[in-house]
């Protein structure tokens, strides 16, 4: 990621946290993150910065890490992920959404 561009727009001690593969594992990967209801996404994400992506298991990506500094002025990694649902019988795949703030 932009490091140099992430500190003008999030601050330094935020691009230092979002370029350090130590804080990712300790913070951020490993953190179980608030979920995020589908239908709720616009409205969080809506005026945000695009701070950086990091996609999972790259080159068979099956989620994306999305770092956005909100229109409050919070950064936060945003986690999608497939994921599979058991319900009435059968498996769906479905989008789990989870959020962890950094601070």
């Amino acid at each position: 990621m932009d490091f140099s561009l992430i500190k003008v727009i999030a601050g330094e001690d935020v691009a230092k946290k979002l370029c350090d593969n130590d804080y990712f594992d300790n913070h951020i990967g490993r953190a179980a993150g608030d979920d995020v209801d589908g239908e709720q996404l616009d409205n969080l994400i809506k005026g945000a910065f695009v701070l950086g992506a990091q996609p999972v298991d790259y080159p068979l990506t099956d989620g994306v890490y999305l770092y956005l500094r909100l229109r409050t002025g919070d950064v936060i990694a945003l986690f999608i992920e497939t994921d599979v649902k058991d319900q009435d019988g059968g498996s769906y795949e479905v989008l789990r959404i989870s959020r962890t703030d950094i601070k």
